[in-house]
């Protein structure tokens, strides 16, 4: 995390979680939300860390930053989805 904030990043929250799903890190980028996923892997041998967010993962993150973003009436705001790997 310690990198993104040296990028000017500023943390929302971490572990986010709702019914919907989970968001490991809620950060603005100056005026965009963005909703990360954080991944490492040992090893690659099967995939790699952006590779092993499967398609449910990605709806339940998609999910959980759908209901962020509404209960905290930041909907008028960007948003993207990042994978720090």
């Amino acid at each position: 995390m310690r990198y993104l904030l040296r990028r000017g990043y500023r943390l929302i929250t971490a572990n986010f979680s709702a019914d919907e799903g989970e968001v490991d890190l809620i950060l603005w980028d100056r005026h965009t939300l963005v909703f990360a996923e954080v991944r490492s892997r040992h090893s690659e041998d099967f995939m790699s860390p952006e590779q092993s967010i499967d398609p449910t993962k990605q709806q339940r993150i998609i999910a959980a930053a759908r209901f962020f973003r509404h209960v905290y009436h930041l909907t008028e705001f960007a948003y993207r989805f990042d994978v720090i790997a």
